[in-house]
C-alpha cells in the first residue's frame, strides 16, 4: 500500500501545478479529431499557453502535465515551446476509460514534492493572464480552495459548492442536469488548490476511489470525505473566465476572450 505521509514543507514552498490534458474532447469534434483540446488556438496561442505563460511568470513551481489523447503531440509541443522549463509530461494510458480521477492521481503521484500542496487545473479554461496570477496568489492566504465563477442556473450546470458566511465550503456536488434546488450555488471553474494540510487525505481518498472506478471526477474525494478535507472558495467575481466542452461553447469563449483582450 502506498505511503501518503509527508514531511511538512517549508512555509514559503510554492504549490505545484498539475494540468489535466488527457481527454479526447469528443464533443468538440471535428476540432479535436487529431488535436488535444488544450492545443486549440485562441488569439494566436494554444489554450495551454494562455494558462502556462502567466503561471511561469510567478514563483518557480514544479509543473506536471498529464497527457493522454495525442499525448506525443502535446509532449513534443512542450519540449519545443518551453525548453529548459520545470515542466514534465506524464501519460495516462487509460485516458479513454477515465473521467479525470485517474489523470489527477497520475499527475499528483508524479510530483517530486506533493507535500508542498498542488493546484489541479483543467485545461479547457479560457481566462486572461491576470486571472491566473490572481488564482495562484491565493495560496499565501488560503488553505485548500476551489476557484468559483458565476452561479448555478439552467444554462450553467456541473460542479458546484455551497459556502457558509465565513466562506467555508459546506457542501460539494456534481449536478449536470439542472435541479432548481441548487439555483445560485457558486459554480466551480475547474481549479482546485490542495493545501499542505490536506495533501495526505486527498491522495489517500483518491487512490481508494480510483481503485473502484475511473468514471469519477477529481472532486470526488472532496465529496466523499468532506469532514476530513476542509476547504474554502476563491470567487473570481466579475473577472472574465470561461470553460467549454462543445464546439459552440468554444466559439463563444473564443470570441469573448478576444473582446476582453481588445478592451
Amino acid at each position: 500500500m502506498a505511503d501518503f505521509t509527508t514531511t511538512p514543507p517549508h512555509p514559503s514552498a510554492p504549490r505545484a501545478l498539475v494540468l489535466l490534458a488527457a481527454g479526447q474532447g469528443s464533443r468538440l469534434r471535428p476540432l479535436t479529431e487529431t488535436t488535444p483540446k488544450s492545443m486549440l488556438d485562441i488569439g494566436g496561442k494554444t489554450i495551454l499557453e494562455t494558462i502556462l505563460d502567466p503561471l511561469l511568470e510567478e514563483k518557480t513551481r514544479e509543473i506536471v502535465i498529464v497527457t493522454g489523447f495525442e499525448g506525443d503531440q502535446l509532449s513534443a509541443f512542450i519540449e519545443t515551446a518551453y525548453p529548459g522549463k520545470n515542466i514534465r509530461t506524464v501519460r495516462n494510458a487509460r485516458y479513454a476509460e477515465d473521467t479525470n480521477i485517474l489523470s489527477t492521481q497520475i499527475g499528483v503521484e508524479a510530483l517530486r514534492h506533493p507535500e508542498r500542496g498542488y493546484f489541479i487545473i483543467e485545461t479547457d479554461i479560457i481566462a486572461p493572464a491576470h486571472v491566473w496570477s490572481g488564482i495562484v496568489a491565493q495560496e499565501d492566504r488560503l488553505g485548500s480552495f476551489w476557484v468559483t465563477h458565476d452561479r448555478y442556473n439552467p444554462g450553467l450546470t456541473g460542479g458546484i459548492v455551497n459556502v457558509d458566511a465565513t466562506g467555508k465550503v459546506t457542501d460539494i456536488r456534481y449536478e449536470p442536469d439542472y435541479n432548481e434546488r441548487f439555483e445560485g450555488w457558486p459554480k466551480m471553474l475547474g481549479v482546485l488548490s490542495v493545501g499542505p494540510g490536506e495533501v495526505a487525505e486527498d491522495r489517500r481518498t483518491r487512490a481508494t476511489l480510483a481503485a473502484r472506478s475511473f468514471s469519477q471526477y477529481y472532486m470526488q474525494p472532496w465529496i466523499e470525505n468532506a469532514s476530513r478535507l476542509p476547504c474554502q472558495t476563491y470567487d473570481l467575481g466579475r473577472d472574465f473566465a470561461m470553460s467549454f466542452n462543445t464546439q459552440d461553447a468554444f466559439e463563444t469563449a473564443k470570441q469573448a476572450f478576444g473582446a476582453q483582450n481588445k478592451s
